[in-house]
């Protein structure tokens, strides 16, 4: 009971949820307001959230990563290549394209993330390194970036390391994703902070 008013909360099971819906429909005097949930639905459906990180850096990191955001988000909101990248596709397109629509790219850096090797890689102009690729789309496109230390890194790159292409990277706050015991109490912070960047409110009903 709150402000005179009685709250009732019912659970149906799918194959009956059409019945009730028509039960309501003919009684509509008797609510003044009506909630209807339905766990099935994912909680943010125009969300798109975007894991950028180097297999051989941060792989190992990155599921455990995927399964806090998807439990948060929904897994249709969160791509990660793993999971998400579709077949008989050019997956540079792919990438393009889900970067330029997405609302949020999480770069996740582990230690070897800007290695030597990797930063000639970064710089050469002529070369396939898809992190800068993801990198300089989101920032075309005006997308929000995170950048995520893992693995107990605690330093954003030089900035004269990095191609101009993608140096405004190094502009950007950073949030630390430690190991256990430390993973979940860092991952709730870290989604509070996407929430926060999104603008996003409680679960649309």
């Amino acid at each position: 009971m709150a402000n005179g008013k009685l709250r009732v909360t019912l659970t149906v099971s799918p194959d009956r949820k059409r019945e009730l819906l028509e039960l309501l429909q003919q009684h509509p005097g008797l609510y003044s307001e009506l909630e209807i949930r339905d766990p099935a639905a994912p909680p943010y459906p125009n969300l798109s959230l975007f894991i950028c990180y180097r297999r051989d850096d941060s792989g190992d990191i990155c599921g455990r990563i995927y399964d806090r955001l998807a439990a948060a988000f929904g897994e249709r909101s969160v791509f990660w290549d793993v999971r998400t990248m579709p077949d008989a596709q050019d997956f540079r397109d792919v990438l393009r394209r889900e970067i330029a629509a997405c609302d949020l790219l999480l770069v996740v850096m582990g230690k070897s993330w800007d290695s030597k090797r990797r930063l000639a890689s970064l710089n050469d102009a002529a070369s396939e390194d898809y992190v800068r690729l993801e990198i300089e789309t989101a920032l075309q496109h005006g997308v929000s970036i995170i950048p995520v230390w893992v693995q107990g890194r605690s330093r954003m790159p030089g900035k004269k390391t990095l191609p101009d292409s993608i140096r405004d990277l190094v502009y950007l706050t950073a949030r630390q994703v430690r190991p256990d015991p430390d993973f979940h109490a860092d991952m709730d912070d870290l989604i509070r902070r996407i929430k926060a960047v999104l603008e996003l409110d409680a679960p649309p009903v």
